[in-house]
């Protein structure tokens, strides 16, 4: 059984971001599974890609913590009864 590897990893850093949650929480992020690297980005300030993403991660914190059943444990819908509307809506707040 092939099984993935995520890897979520962390370059803290400091952040004058209001409000304090925001800020505190800054770090460049990088998101990988198994080697592929899925938070590869191009940084339109240098013109280089780099493989993390300068975010607060709380926001993303947040989001996981209200999603994470629907991630984990909700089936995607088969093409027989997709609408279309509901369960895009439904992924997003």
């Amino acid at each position: 059984m092939n099984r993935e590897h995520l890897s979520i990893q962390t370059a803290w850093k400091t952040s004058d971001e209001s409000p304090k949650e925001v800020g505190d929480t800054y770090a460049d992020l990088t998101i990988s599974i198994n080697d592929w690297i899925a938070s590869r980005n191009s940084d339109a300030s240098s013109g280089y890609m780099r493989d993390y993403a300068a975010v607060s991660t709380y926001p993303m914190a947040l989001w996981l913590a209200f999603y994470w059943w629907r991630i984990l444990y909700e089936p995607c819908p088969s093409k027989w009864y997709y609408d279309g509307l509901s369960y895009n809506w439904a992924q997003c707040p």
